[in-house]
């Protein structure tokens, strides 16, 4: 039984027609680094803060709760970096805690929102009709309402705390990200996938 020749075809040879091997991992991150410098000068940004929250308490120097009355408004010197504020608390490790809450807060809220907004806007274009036109008024006068008169409004119903920042924050973010998400499922909606699923009998869930 004869043996099949092998196709000897090099690499160089699929460049010139076109063709190009595919890149690996390390020179996918070495193309981003050279033509997204800002992006990756705001991940280094992004990873800084998530590791300042996650060793705030080995990286502080003082309790940030403890007040000193002998360092109130303290300039900043060896003992505090930053300086103290008006109860004579550490800024440095009072700003390292603090960066914990600004990552929940932020993080938690915006995806708790988006998350809703994808739901009721994918939701509104799936049913369309009655449903996507009260949804919609809905939608107009949340964002017609200033977002953060919503936010202290909310905040003076449920009282103040960390989690309550959240959900006013969540629902403000809501009608925005519904608007957004509810613009690609009208494209997404009208591709053949989509068609071609529904002439083949597939439900709502799927």
């Amino acid at each position: 039984m004869s043996q099949q020749p092998v196709d000897t075809t090099s690499f160089d040879h699929l460049a010139g027609s076109g063709l190009r091997p595919k890149r690996t991992f390390w020179q996918n991150v070495g193309q981003f680094v050279r033509h997204k410098p800002l992006g990756v000068f705001g991940g280094l940004i992004g990873s800084l803060l998530i590791f300042v929250a996650v060793f705030a308490g080995l990286l502080a120097t003082h309790d940030y709760t403890f007040p000193n009355s002998s360092r109130i408004l303290a300039p900043p010197d060896s003992e505090m970096w930053l300086g103290g504020d008006s109860l004579g608390r550490d800024m440095y490790s009072r700003l390292l805690h603090g960066a914990r809450i600004s990552l929940y807060v932020g993080i938690l809220s915006s995806f708790i929102g988006t998350t809703i907004g994808m739901v009721v806007g994918v939701a509104s274009v799936h049913y369309g009709g009655l449903a996507d036109l009260l949804v919609q008024r809905i939608v107009d006068a949340m964002i017609a309402f200033p977002g953060l008169i919503l936010a202290i409004a909310i905040m003076a119903a449920l009282g103040a705390s960390i989690n309550n920042v959240v959900i006013a924050l969540s629902i403000a973010y809501i009608p925005s990200a519904t608007r957004i998400l509810r613009s690609q499922s009208l494209a997404i909606k009208e591709m053949d996938y989509i068609l071609a699923s529904r002439a083949l009998g597939v439900g709502d869930w799927r």
